[in-house]
């Protein structure tokens, strides 16, 4: 399987209204099995178009019609199509060119408003084999990248407490993204050593 548990990983986020298609970057989490499907979790800020569709939905049952489409997860490890979906400069053919990643359309299962956002809990419509190794190939996690820059931070001639904070920040975020992870545990003993 492709997906930890708890792990957040980054995808854009595609709503099809039938009408225009709205794309987001979010992280989305594994929150395991249930019976025979995965489960996920998606965290949108109160603001955004994102939100916005979805709050339109809110006291609409699972039978009702909604306002959109599809509610779908696209994984890319191309960072450029993040960039393009946060600046809103979409390419002539970004539609294109993103369709030639996984790309999984799920059926929400609740939508729950928070303070800040949304919380999306979804499920896949389907899954088969051969979209989930497209998937292990487009897996963001950005722990790793936390990691690595921890390390570097690590070795870099400045203060100690500045060092210290720096480090201290990818560490929560590690333990956000990948809990329990060997790059959490390499973070945290970087920051033992500090001591």
């Amino acid at each position: 399987m492709a997906f930890k548990k708890n792990y957040i990983y980054e995808v854009i986020v595609e709503i099809d209204t039938g009408v225009k298609k709205n794309f987001a970057p979010m992280g989305i989490k594994y929150l395991g099995m249930k019976g025979r499907n995965r489960k996920f979790e998606i965290f949108v800020f109160k603001n955004a178009d994102t939100a916005r569709l979805l709050t339109e939905n809110l006291n609409k049952g699972l039978n009702e019609k909604r306002n959109f489409k599809s509610f779908a997860a696209i994984w890319t490890s191309d960072i450029r199509y993040f960039y393009e979906c946060i600046t809103k400069k979409f390419s002539g053919d970004f539609c294109n060119k993103i369709e030639k990643f996984p790309k999984v359309v799920f059926e929400i299962e609740k939508v729950e408003e928070s303070d800040n956002g949304l919380n999306v809990v979804c499920v896949p419509k389907y899954i088969d084999r051969e979209t989930e190794k497209d998937i292990r190939k487009n897996l963001i996690n950005r722990a790793k990248y936390l990691a690595l820059e921890s390390l570097i931070y690590y070795t870099k001639p400045i203060a100690n407490d500045k060092k210290k904070e720096k480090i201290s920040e990818a560490l929560r975020a590690i333990k956000k993204v990948a809990p329990d992870s060997d790059c959490e545990k390499l973070v945290s003993d970087l920051l033992l050593k500090m001591k």
